[in-house]
Order: C-alpha cells, then sequence, then structure tokens
C-alpha cells in the first residue's frame, strides 16, 4: 500500500526512506481565531491557491498563494471588499475566484465579482458594474471563464468568456461554464428543458460551436473540467435527489463513460481532470466527505495513501497537475486545513513524460528529447539531467514545429515545474 508522511507546518515536505507519496498541510495567513483553510487549485509548479482565515476577529476570509517551498502570500482583495477566494491559477500564478464584501442587507457575499489577480496585492474587478459573478477558471493564455446572473434580470445563469484586455462575451441563456483549456475550448451545462434537465456541454472555435455531451444514466450532468486533449471530466445528477448525488464521467473520443463509484459513495463531485487523465474530488459516506482520485481505471480514496489512523482526513481533492500533485482540503483538530498531496519525484517525471508522448504519440525524436532533458531515458540513474541539457531542451521546445503553441506552453510549465521541485536550474523555472 502506498504511503504519505504529513510535514509540520513551516517546513519542507520530503518523502522518508519508505513512503511513496507526502503530505504537506497549507497553513492560513491568521494564527489563531476560525484558522482554516482550502485550496482549490495547483499549477504546473507546485503553487496552491484557496483562501484561508486573514482576521480572526471578524473571520474575514483572503484568497491565499501557497509556494512549494513552504512560503504563503496573502493575495489581498478587491478594494472595499472583505472576502476573495481563489479557484483556479495558471502556470505564470495568475489566478481567478471570486471576491465579495458581506452586505447583510443583501444577504451574505453580495455582491460577489470576477477577479484576476497576477501577481503583488492587486486584485482586479473584472465586472464592477455587476451583475453578480464568478471565474471559475483561467488557462495559460490569461483567459477566464466563470458565470453571472443573467443581465436581463430573469433569474438565470449566463456563462461568461473573460480575454486576457478584459473584454467578456457571454453565453446564454441557463449556461454555466467551469473550465477552458490552453487552447480555449471550454465546458460547462445548459438548462435543455423547463424541469431543470442539464446537459454537460463543450465550446470549441472560442466558443462559436457548442456541442452538447449527452448525459449519463439518463441523469443530468455537468462538465466540471477539460484537458488540453479535449477529454472531459463531471458528474450526473438526478433531479430528485440534488446537485452532486449520482455518477461522475468521463467523456473522451466522443463517448460519455461511467466512472464507477467507491463503495457507500453518495454525493460524488469532479472538480479537475490533468493532462493524464487523472481526475479529482470528492464523495460522501456514512461517516463523511473523503477526497478520491480516479486513476488508469480505478477510483482511489485518497486517504487510503495515508498512514493508517493518520490525521487529518482528506475530505475534497480540488486539483491536479500534470505531475500528479493534488492540492484539496482536510480535517484536522476540527478546521478544515488546505494540503497538497506529492508522488514520489520520479513518478512524476514520468508523469511529465507520458504527457509528452500523448502530445506527440508518433515522434520519437521529440519523445527522446523531453526524455533526455527529465535524466528517465533507459539506463540514466540521476532523476534530472541538469541545467545545461534543460536550457537545451528549453530552446529546442521554442523553436520546434513538433507541438502547437497550447502543447508548448503546457509540456514547458510541466518541464519546469518539475525541475522547481527538486530545487534545480532556478534561472529557467519560467514561462
Amino acid at each position: 500500500m502506498l504511503a504519505a508522511v504529513a510535514v509540520p507546518a513551516g517546513s519542507q515536505a520530503r518523502p522518508t526512506a519508505n513512503s511513496a507519496y507526502t503530505l504537506r498541510l497549507l497553513q492560513p495567513l491568521a494564527a489563531r481565531g476560525d484558522n482554516s483553510s482550502e485550496a482549490k487549485a495547483i499549477n504546473a509548479f507546485g503553487t496552491a491557491v484557496g483562501s484561508s482565515s486573514y482576521d480572526p476577529v471578524s473571520l474575514h476570509t483572503h484568497a491565499t498563494q501557497w509556494n512549494p517551498n513552504g512560503s504563503k502570500k496573502d493575495m489581498g482583495v478587491v478594494s472595499g471588499f472583505t472576502y476573495f477566494v481563489a479557484l483556479s491559477v495558471n502556470a505564470y500564478g495568475h489566478a481567478t475566484g471570486w471576491s465579495a464584501r458581506n452586505d447583510t442587507s443583501g444577504g451574505a457575499f453580495s455582491p460577489h465579482h470576477p477577479v484576476r489577480w497576477k501577481g503583488g496585492g492587486q486584485v482586479t474587478d473584472l465586472m464592477p458594474a455587476g451583475p453578480d459573478g464568478i471565474g471559475n477558471a483561467i488557462n495559460d493564455f490569461d483567459t477566464i471563464v466563470g458565470t453571472a446572473n443573467d443581465p436581463r434580470g430573469s433569474g438565470g445563469n449566463v456563462a461568461i468568456v473573460i480575454a486576457r484586455d478584459g473584454v467578456i462575451d457571454q453565453r446564454g441563456p441557463e449556461v454555466v461554464a467551469w473550465s477552458i483549456s490552453d487552447r480555449g475550448t471550454f465546458v460547462g451545462s445548459r438548462s435543455v428543458d423547463n424541469t431543470g434537465m442539464l446537459h454537460a456541454t463543450i465550446w470549441r472555435d472560442s466558443g462559436n460551436l457548442e456541442s452538447d455531451l449527452g448525459t449519463v444514466s439518463g441523469m443530468s450532468t455537468e462538465a466540471k473540467a477539460i484537458n488540453l486533449f479535449e477529454h472531459v471530466a463531471g458528474e450526473g445528477y438526478s433531479n430528485s435527489t440534488g446537485y452532486g448525488h449520482g455518477q461522475a464521467f468521463i467523456w473522451r473520443n466522443g463517448a460519455m463513460n461511467p466512472i464507477p463509484n467507491l463503495p457507500y459513495s453518495s454525493y460524488v463531485s469532479t472538480n479537475t481532470i490533468n493532462n493524464n487523465d487523472e481526475i479529482v474530488g470528492s464523495y460522501t459516506t456514512p461517516s463523511g466527505r473523503r477526497a478520491w482520485l480516479w486513476r488508469k481505471g480505478k477510483p482511489i480514496d485518497l486517504n487510503t495513501l495515508l498512514p493508517a489512523g493518520s490525521d487529518p482526513t482528506l475530505t475534497s481533492a480540488a486539483g491536479i497537475n500534470d505531475l500528479g500533485q493534488i492540492a484539496g482540503t482536510a480535517k484536522e483538530d476540527g478546521h478544515d486545513r488546505g494540503f497538497v498531496l506529492s508522488p514520489p519525484p520520479r513518478t512524476e517525471a514520468a508523469n511529465v513524460l507520458a504527457v509528452a508522448r500523448k502530445i506527440a504519440p508518433r515522434n520519437k525524436k521529440f519523445q527522446r528529447r523531453v526524455s533526455s532533458s527529465l535524466g528517465t531515458l533507459p539506463k540514466r540513474k540521476p532523476l534530472h539531467a541538469g541545467c545545461r541539457s534543460l536550457e537545451g531542451f528549453v530552446r529546442y521546445l521554442r523553436k520546434t514545429k513538433a507541438v502547437t503553441q497550447a502543447q508548448h506552453v503546457t509540456l514547458l510549465a510541466d518541464v519546469l515545474g518539475l525541475e522547481a521541485q527538486a530545487a534545480k536550474c532556478r534561472k529557467v523555472t519560467h514561462l
């Protein structure tokens, strides 16, 4: 059985000789009071974002960035607002989510607006004049997708697509967008009748080509995540039992494929898919919520990767990158606590190589260059081939015509992210 070791606050996560996975708990901004944190996403460099307690008296929440070296950063809030929750982060460290002012006269978290964060302490309100909305995902080209209240006052939702320059496009009515790939393809759901039935939907060609992905077991479906290869993860649920209760799925090669549920599971949610078709989410058991991972055709309870009797309990997995690092939320001593769960370094390297093989399955020369840059060629003992080899690969990748621009950005981020985990080649750990 795979195992993991929990790492004390502020320390660098390191696996022991007998462990496979390493667990790093993410400390909140406030050291007292509510003292909670949640991780919502993780990028190729192992940087996680989410939210945590900022003020132990008012219980205000600020978006928080946690770096692989154990440091954390307050990402701030929109001026005049008191809350900011980051939901997605790209390879450049740019993030999106929502910021809100807790207006008791209008209800909790009203108004709340989609935002963009580009580093430093500045949070940009992307819809300052309203209506209320949320930024759900950001790709490596800084395009954001999310949802907003229908500006026509119908009471429904519209999908929003926000370009790098801030120009907003809408899709609707009764549409939600959850995720966007580096190719600009985005996914979500659309209401198909007046009974509340939803169908998972994909938008290609800058949103101009819309396709209905259908249902699973006749249930409503929502597409929650998409990867570079336009494989889609989501969930189906019965309108009578409610959102999140039912069946996870993966849609690929034009077919909807149900994911087998774990024993005694209900209220299954699906959050993210990486470029190796690994999916993470959460499910509910009689004893409470638990995080799960779908890998190589099998669902896995992430808590089975921890030593027996471990505290905390991993309750939700929100993000997974191509290295196989998972970000989510655990329960520790009654408090929510963000976490990053990392596989061993050789597994991370193998995962990146697997992505390269999927990007150019017939180009053996390209695959050898990737393998050489990672030091994973057969008979090579070192995991990393060194900075000179990596710098040469970066130059090659920027010139080669073997990959598209989106594939180039994805793979470059993965390779540099892998080297960053080993604290090597710092001068090239950027895109």
